[in-house]
C-alpha cells in the first residue's frame, strides 16, 4: 500500500512538474483587462464605503441610530372623542380627514 502512496505522488509530480517547466503561451485578451480593471474599481468603491462608514459612525452604539419618535399633537390628546365622529372632525395626526372614525 506505501508503494502504491509513493508511485502516486510520483507520478502526479511528474505531471506538475512538465507543466511549471513546459508552460503554455499566454494569450492576450481584452476580456481579462476588463474583468481586472472592473475587480479593482469594485475592490477600491468597496473600500472607499467602508472607511467613509468607519468615520462617520457614532462610536457609542453598534448599530444605526434610529430617529425620534415624532411628537404627537396635544390637541387630539386631551379632548374626550365621542365613540363616532363624521367629517371634519375626524382628523388624522398627518393633517388628512377620513369619512368616519372611532
Amino acid at each position: 500500500m506505501k508503494r502504491k502512496i509513493t508511485v502516486l505522488t510520483l507520478v502526479v509530480a511528474m505531471v506538475f512538474s512538465l507543466g511549471v517547466f513546459t508552460p503554455r503561451r499566454a494569450q492576450a485578451s481584452t476580456t481579462t483587462d476588463i474583468i481586472i480593471y472592473s475587480s479593482i474599481g469594485i475592490g477600491a468603491a468597496i473600500a472607499i464605503v467602508l472607511i467613509a462608514t468607519y468615520f462617520t459612525r457614532d462610536d457609542n452604539t453598534l448599530f444605526l441610530t434610529q430617529p425620534p419618535a415624532p411628537q404627537l399633537d396635544r390637541r387630539f390628546l386631551d379632548k374626550p372623542k365621542p365613540r363616532f365622529q363624521f367629517g371634519p372632525a375626524c382628523k388624522r395626526p398627518d393633517g388628512s380627514i377620513s369619512l368616519v372614525c372611532w
